[in-house]
């Protein structure tokens, strides 16, 4: 049996089957045992003489990503989810698995990494971890670069949803009575009464708005509490105290 000794650094660190048929030499998995190697000899053997062997590449995960980023990634993913992606893979999968062959991961060594991930990441950036690795693994198998994705073997995370305590319609109404006092006042109410981000109050534009078909167009009130609210936006919420100070040097 033709079985190669993988080393590294003079120590057999893996074994791999070498089975030639019809002039050709067809390479096998990984194996972290001789025996292993050794199956996976005969079973490429059947296959080669019933017709049935599937060669699978001898890509790393690396190069995985790579084509995953290139071909499937810029039409699935907006530009900050592509950044975060390479963010992603660059400082947790690359260290772990990058430098492998994707047919040599095994499930066990996946669901050992996302368990280890627990110490330092949120449980949904451990999903995104999870996630990622999928979508390649699933990318290389719809290419027929692969057979089997090691992630049907390894448990997903699960979200861990924490109950949102919201303020009752009395506490917001007493929240905006006292915030009147402040220049930020009408940003308060817009993200209360439509339950905006604070980052989406003040990134509001006049062209966000349809003054013509929302509800909104027929309340004067509410125009004009909107149409206040961007204009206080455009003028980056600079406080009344320093616009006094500004007026009353220029009367000097």
């Amino acid at each position: 049996m033709a079985i190669e000794r993988i080393k590294k650094n003079g120590k057999v660190v893996a074994y791999r089957s070498n089975v030639y048929y019809k002039g050709r030499r067809y390479i096998g998995k990984r194996r972290q045992t001789k025996k292993e190697a050794e199956l996976d000899e005969l079973e490429q053997k059947r296959d080669l003489l019933t017709g049935n062997h599937f060669e699978e590449t001898n890509k790393t995960l690396n190069d995985g990503f790579d084509d995953y980023l290139a071909l499937v990634a810029p039409k699935r993913l907006s530009t900050h989810a592509f950044n975060s992606t390479k963010s992603c893979y660059k400082n947790h999968i690359k260290p772990a698995f990058g430098h492998r062959e994707m047919i040599s991961i095994k499930s066990i060594e996946i669901q050992r990494f996302l368990v280890d991930k627990e110490n330092e990441l949120a449980n949904s950036s451990i999903i995104k971890l999870f996630t990622l690795m999928n979508q390649i693994y699933k990318t290389m198998i719809q290419w027929g670069e692969l057979k089997n994705n090691p992630l049907d073997g390894v448990e997903k995370p699960q979200p861990n949803y924490k109950e949102i305590q919201t303020w009752t319609r009395d506490e917001a109404q007493k929240f905006l009575k006292i915030a009147k006092e402040y220049q930020a006042y009408m940003a308060y109410w817009l993200a209360l009464n439509f339950g905006l981000r604070f980052s989406e109050v003040l990134g509001l534009e006049w062209k966000n708005i349809d003054f013509t078909n929302h509800p909104a167009a027929a309340d004067p009130v509410t125009m004009r509490a909107i149409q206040k609210a961007i204009a206080l936006i455009e003028l980056k919420f600079t406080p009344q105290v320093e616009s006094h100070e500004k007026s009353s040097s220029l009367k000097r």
